[in-house]
């Protein structure tokens, strides 16, 4: 039975990482997508971020560069 609880949080702790790495990993792709997509359309990558991350931030996400975008993508995801 202690052996059982001792493994839990670790396991816990284990599913916790596959799933903020594999939501990073989607995010990520899905960023380099909407760069692409986008991109063919004339805006350049900064932009496209931007946009993306005003889904979260607002018009806060247009006025700060790249690194609103960029903090947004790693909590969005």
């Amino acid at each position: 039975m202690k052996s059982t609880q001792i493994l839990s949080p670790k396991r816990s702790l284990t599913t916790l990482r596959a799933i903020l790495l594999g939501g990073l990993i989607a995010g990520t792709l899905d960023a380099v997508d909407g760069v692409i997509a986008f991109g063919t359309q004339g805006l350049n990558p900064i932009q496209v971020l931007q946009y993306i991350a005003s889904g979260a931030l607002g018009q806060a996400a247009f006025r700060g560069g790249l690194v609103p975008p960029l903090l947004a993508r790693c909590f969005i995801s």
